[in-house]
């Protein structure tokens, strides 16, 4: 019988602002771990809009709908149901790629060895979000777009530092609405973005999509100390990439398996289309 140790226990605690990870535990011989952002994470699901965060009326009212409705339809679900396996979802709202790879690293630090040991099979399922939104690689640069290649190259460094810490792990590693500008830098990368498995098409684009991301790197260049040159170089390439992600924006605020809204979060049909992208091309 597999069983959550104090320090699993601890993990799925509430946060501050009310966002939990979840486990769903059948006392099955494999484990599935997901990790993401908000679209991994299952935002929106439940029909409510954006989940509320703790402190808010809505919060109170409907967090058990929302847990429901993660733990029915989240994409990671379906793929445990498949895999005969317990899930552990372990996304984080809003995060950007570095939070989601130091939750990713802690399924390597021995305080996870005493749960993962109680499975024969464990599959770590990693889906990266848009480059831009982690603070560690901002660095004024005239051409801010290298920024994010070297934010993306870190990433696929420390998971192939994963891959030989824990060879017994079953791996997937994929990203959510942009395309790589690398995806050679790891071979154990999936190149198609979750957006382009719900399209049936090429839809995603290179580079930053959100306003999470632009608005992480806009306080940056826009600061007061920095030079003209500099702030003209970034409204320049803000100008040049929000005019190519138009058509991408334009698709997701149409298609019927997207919530509508800012983040454009996909909905249970579009949870499952992942699971089986998966299953169809992990290789496991």
């Amino acid at each position: 019988m597999c069983m959550a140790n104090r320090v699993i226990l601890d993990k799925l605690a509430h946060k501050p602002d009310g966002d939990c990870h979840l486990y769903r535990s059948m006392n099955r011989r494999n484990l599935v771990i997901t990790i993401g952002d908000s679209w991994s994470y299952g935002d929106c699901l439940g029909d409510q809009g954006s989940h509320a965060y703790k402190g808010s009326q809505e919060w109170s009212q409907l967090n058990s709908l929302y847990r429901d409705a993660r733990l029915t339809h989240c994409w990671g679900r379906h793929l445990s149901d498949a895999l005969s396996a317990d899930w552990f979802e372990a996304s984080t709202r809003g995060s950007c790629n570095d939070t989601i790879l130091i939750e990713t690293e802690w399924w390597y630090h021995p305080a996870a060895d005493e749960f993962l040991a109680q499975y024969a099979h464990v599959y770590l399922c990693v889906v990266l979000t848009e480059a831009g939104r982690a603070n560690r690689y901002h660095t004024l640069t005239p051409n801010p777009e290298a920024i994010l290649h070297t934010e993306e190259a870190d990433c696929y460094q420390r998971l192939r530092q994963m891959i030989k810490m824990r060879p017994n792990i079953h791996f997937w590693f994929g990203c959510n609405m942009t395309r790589s500008y690398n995806p050679m830098h790891n071979p154990n990368w999936n190149g198609t973005p979750w957006l382009d498995v719900i399209a049936d098409r090429a839809i995603a684009e290179q580079g930053w999509l959100s306003g999470v991301a632009s608005h992480k790197l806009n306080q940056m260049y826009m600061q007061s100390t920095v030079s003209k040159s500099l702030q003209q170089s970034w409204k320049q390439h803000f100008v040049d990439h929000t005019n190519k992600i138009a058509p991408v924006w334009k698709h997701l605020h149409q298609h019927k398996l997207h919530y509508a809204g800012h983040t454009c979060h996909p909905k249970p049909r579009a949870h499952r289309m992942y699971a089986d992208h998966v299953l169809a091309n992990a290789g496991w």
